[in-house]
């Protein structure tokens, strides 16, 4: 009987041990991902930025902060390695990305920016400035009274 509860209990803590294996990997596949998915948008960014394209800029800055948001570190302790990797990661994707063909890849960013986004984000971008007008003008009016 004890025997068997000794194989059972090591099972236990086996399978405990690979579940944990198996999250750190899949925490690390996530981290990774979210790496370069921000060099990307970096990418296209700037390339919109260079092109004129205020919108897509938005866009594109708008991506790179909601993924950012998005990303849930963990405790204190985990913060410090998690923020390397996704560093690691962003690094390593900037410098691939920079030996692309810029108008190959300013392509590939435009079409990932479709029409309805692009309507979304005129209006939203639109938004942004008159508020930032507002503000502007509230500013200036404070400061002659």
């Amino acid at each position: 009987m004890h025997k068997y509860l000794t194989i059972f209990i090591l099972f236990c803590l086996c399978t405990s041990t690979y579940a944990e294996v198996l999250d750190d990997v899949k925490n690390n596949i996530e981290l990774k991902a979210k790496g370069n998915a921000l060099a990307n948008y970096d990418v296209c960014k700037s390339l919109a930025t260079q092109s004129g394209d205020k919108v897509m800029a938005y866009y594109y800055d708008e991506m790179h902060r909601l993924t950012i948001t998005e990303t849930t570190l963990g405790s204190q302790a985990d913060k410090q390695l998690q923020v390397e990797i996704i560093e690691s990661e962003y690094d390593k994707a900037l410098s691939i990305l920079k030996k692309v063909n810029s108008a190959g890849f300013y392509q590939l960013c435009l079409n990932r920016f479709d029409s309805v986004s692009r309507q979304y984000y005129t209006t939203r971008l639109a938004t942004k400035l008159e508020k930032a007008q507002l503000e502007k003008t509230k500013l200036e009016k404070s400061e002659l009274e």
